[in-house]
């Protein structure tokens, strides 16, 4: 017992606060429930909690032996379910491997597949009027898995950039990526983010004279509105 103890405790000490499964976020902590202990029926050492109620802990047996099966205790029944991934996995101590499902294999609209590395073009709402340059760091089923970007019954692709990194929802009946575009197909490396290179600033002067026209249609709209209002407010009181 005292060894899986180390061993959270020294990923806690590490930094690691908060571990993902594809349900919920679990913050890191070891504590004492009798409730759940009931529920599982022996001894055990939880090492997690969601802040719901529920916990992740690990059984204890008779000779104090810890399984390396991690359980999942919900509040709501109470229910006892087993997770797929054992504590160095949560713990990131050892690498997932890519998902095998059913889930359809990302592709960009045009039907072509979505691979790492490739360079790509995207909006956010965050810059909505403006495209950014990025690189598809994440695709699900080739990257290895990473509960941020699978999760509940979802998958997402990830693209990143000097800026940021973002998801995009892969149409869990299609595959389809919307809103990205690639720009080009490269090696499957995923290059350091320095500067924009030469054969970028076309692709980035186009989506500046994008933003100006739309910001220029923009305010159009709201002048010929104004106008409207003001033509109105004299057709009816004048």
């Amino acid at each position: 017992m005292a060894e899986k103890q180390l061993l959270i405790q020294r990923a806690m000490d590490d930094g690691i606060e908060f571990i993902l499964t594809d349900e919920f976020e679990w913050k890191l902590e070891l504590e004492e429930d009798h409730h759940v202990e009931k529920a599982a029926g022996c001894k055990i050492l939880i090492f997690a909690n969601n802040g719901f109620g529920d916990y992740l802990f690990l059984r204890v047996g008779a000779d104090g032996h810890v399984e390396d099966s991690v359980y999942m205790y919900r509040h709501e029944g109470p229910v006892i379910e087993a997770l797929e991934d054992d504590l160095e996995l949560l713990l990131e101590l050892k690498k997932r491997k890519p998902s095998e499902d059913e889930y359809p294999a990302a592709c960009y609209e045009t039907g072509e597949s979505i691979e790492i590395g490739d360079r790509v073009m995207f909006r956010t709402w965050i810059s909505f009027w403006r495209r950014q340059l990025g690189v598809v760091v994440y695709v699900p089923g080739k990257s290895r898995k990473n509960y941020q970007y699978e999760n509940g019954g979802l998958k997402w692709i990830a693209a990143r950039n000097e800026e940021l990194e973002i998801g995009f929802l892969i149409d869990p009946e299609t595959g389809v990526v919307r809103k990205i575009r690639c720009v080009e197909r490269t090696t499957g490396k995923i290059p350091k983010f320095k500067r924009i290179r030469e054969d970028d600033r076309s692709s980035c002067l186009e989506s500046w004279v994008e933003s100006v026209v739309v910001i220029g249609l923009l305010f159009g709209a709201i002048y010929l509105g104004y106008g409207v209002i003001n033509w109105f407010k004299h057709l009816l009181f004048d």
